[in-house]
């Protein structure tokens, strides 16, 4: 696994963006251009994320990746997300994975999201969120090993609360982070430290000018002129000075655009010349596999490791079917090459190299472009497979090669179940039949599988009953067999959960309903009352005749073991949760995706 953040760089001289994109491993995080509020677009592009206010103005202030995901909030505020393993809230809450939680950090003015290699001897893992206050202080979240806390020690492997780097003395621009952080000063200098879990990786990425250096204390990096952005963090990173130069520190000087054979060394590699690009720079953005550069004009160049189309240059590696572990290296692309559709002008280019094997750019009209490997529908295209192993281990039949235009929060509302879709959407090229809103037609004409966001779906006449109506929630009342049941559903994708029980368990499934759809992203149903038929009967009349995941509370477990047992062949696993919140939603995400897998 790879072990970094990418970032966002350099101020734009074309026009002001709309976006602000924030790409994770299977998820994809976007704030609305007009509210401000964020989406995860994987799990829900109809509704923003609970939990958090909208997302401060600005670059920075958003970072995914690798299971974990944080943002700064209007408020200043620092947000986190994913497993918590290395306590990322610094809060010491007891629960493997989190919902958004709003954490101590506050005044903050950028965030990077990163995988230290912490908790284990390769890239990857040891989560946790570097983040640059307004008062010029590096607080640490989550992990501090391969040392990162730079006070001479290994660091932990989860911080009981907020870790400030003491070790800083000059006002601080920015940062980076993934395997390494590097402390880029305002004025010009930059400073390098981490990576002790990575045998031989400091001499070369640290770029101090000596063989094995301390680090587990920050130290200068090698410049001959000051630097005035950065990007990066892990196996290669990619620095512009003050004249327009471009350097790189790398492991593999490959990815820097040197070519094979090129042995790796313990200063900063200018690397303008070998670039050969048609002026300076706008922006650079490293990604999971590759660079990337913008220029004033609005052309977008890359360069790296095409094995999973990170390029976008129409070719990738070919698989019979992608499967971990990766490796990577089979197609190289040495020298940047132009990627922007002819008459298409980019302002803004995303990414990140913490496992997200994909890109997005913005162009001058607003719109948005995606490429890479489709990884769990990240691509927000309406492609892909609900089917959990194959999300992990994904056929290169859904990686898009090219940037492809998507409509993004301009897609059509979804018609109501049972409302053929109606074609292709507009600006959707390669979404065949798509109807990106979701709901009835979503599923790509001979494409099994596709799908868009979960989006609540109509089922028919409403009706008054013990379930208090959510924002993306609709009630009925369906006739099972003589008796009218009372259902709400949340329509997602995939067989689907249903939490059954008596009117003393639907307020406790109602908070539960679209938590759970947003971690699962498959359709979530309540019904109230129900016996053995009735059930059975009007999950078919709503169309859910097939394969479900039925939770139960511990008084309704008999009647959910018996309706197993009746219907081995339908039901993929019975759940039943007595425990608090948070643990019964992590419980039913679990089997949920157990079930998936080996469906």
């Amino acid at each position: 696994m790879k072990s970094i953040l990418c970032l966002i760089l350099f101020p734009l001289a074309l026009s002001a963006q709309k976006y602000q994109v924030y790409p994770g491993e299977y998820d994809n995080w976007v704030r609305h251009p007009k509210t401000k509020m964020l989406y995860n677009v994987v799990a829900d592009a109809s509704f923003p994320v609970p939990g958090l206010p909208a997302i401060a103005d600005g670059e920075g202030k958003g970072s995914a990746g690798l299971h974990t995901a944080g943002f700064i909030g209007v408020d200043g505020f620092v947000y986190v997300w994913g497993d918590n393993t290395n306590n990322i809230t610094g809060l010491g809450i007891k629960l493997p994975t989190i919902e958004m939680t709003k954490t101590a950090v506050g005044n903050a003015r950028q965030i990077v999201n990163y995988a230290n290699s912490g908790d284990g001897a390769g890239p990857g893992l040891g989560y946790g969120f570097a983040v640059v206050t307004n008062d010029d202080k590096l607080v640490l979240l989550g992990n501090t090993q391969s040392g990162f806390r730079g006070d001479g020690t290994e660091g932990n492997k989860a911080e009981p609360r907020p870790y400030t780097v003491t070790a800083l003395h000059k006002p601080i621009q920015k940062v980076a982070a993934g395997s390494f952080i590097y402390v880029l000063y305002k004025d010009g200098t930059v400073d390098s430290w981490g990576g002790t879990r990575r045998p031989y990786y400091p001499t070369f990425c640290l770029g101090r000018g000596v063989n094995d250096p301390d680090a587990m204390r920050p130290g200068a990096m090698k410049f001959p002129e000051p630097i005035v952005d950065l990007t990066g963090g892990g196996d290669w990173t990619l620095f512009k000075g003050k004249s327009g130069a471009i350097y790189g520190v790398a492991y593999h000087p490959r990815m820097l655009g040197l070519g094979p054979n090129v042995p790796g060394r313990n200063t900063p590699f200018n690397i303008t010349r070998e670039l050969g690009l048609p002026g300076t720079p706008v922006q650079l953005v490293v990604g999971s596999q590759a660079s990337y550069a913008l220029m004033a004009n609005g052309d977008a160049y890359a360069w790296g490791d095409n094995t999973q189309a990170a390029i976008g240059n129409g070719k990738e590696g070919k698989f019979a079917n992608f499967a971990a572990p990766w490796g990577g290296g089979q197609l190289w692309v040495d020298k940047p090459v132009k990627i922007n559709p002819a008459g298409v002008a980019f302002v803004r280019l995303f990414a990140d190299i913490n496992d997200a094997f994909y890109a997005v750019a913005e162009d001058r009209n607003g719109h948005l472009w995606v490429w890479g490997r489709n990884k769990g529908f990240v691509l927000w295209n309406g492609q892909g497979s609900p089917d959990a192993t194959i999300r992990a281990n994904q056929p290169n039949r859904w990686d898009v090669l090219a940037p492809m235009r998507i409509e993004g929060f301009e897609r059509r509302t979804a018609p109501a179940a049972g409302v053929a879709g109606s074609g292709a959407a507009p600006g959707g090229a390669g979404v065949a039949g798509a109807a990106p809103g979701g709901g009835a037609g979503s599923r790509a004409a001979g494409g099994t599988g596709s799908k868009s966001a979960p989006v609540p779906v109509a089922i028919g006449a409403s009706a008054k009953s013990s379930v208090p109506a959510q924002a993306g929630t609709v009630d009925t009342l369906v006739d099972a067999g003589g008796d009218k049941l009372h259902f709400v559903v949340y329509k997602g994708v995939g067989f689907p959960i249903v939490f059954s029980g008596s009117g003393a368990d639907v307020p406790v499934w109602n908070k539960m309903l679209r938590p759970v759809g947003l971690r699962t992203a498959a359709t979530v149903i309540i019904v109230e009352g129900a016996n053995a038929g009735g059930l059975k009967s009007g999950l078919a009349r709503l169309g859910y005749g097939g394969k479900i995941v039925l939770v139960a509370r511990s008084g309704g477990r008999e009647f959910a073991q018996a309706y197993a047992a009746k219907h081995p062949e339908d039901v993929k696993a019975t759940v039943v949760v007595d425990d608090d919140e948070a643990t019964a939603i992590n419980t039913i995400v679990r089997s949920y995706n157990d079930a998936a897998r080996d469906q």
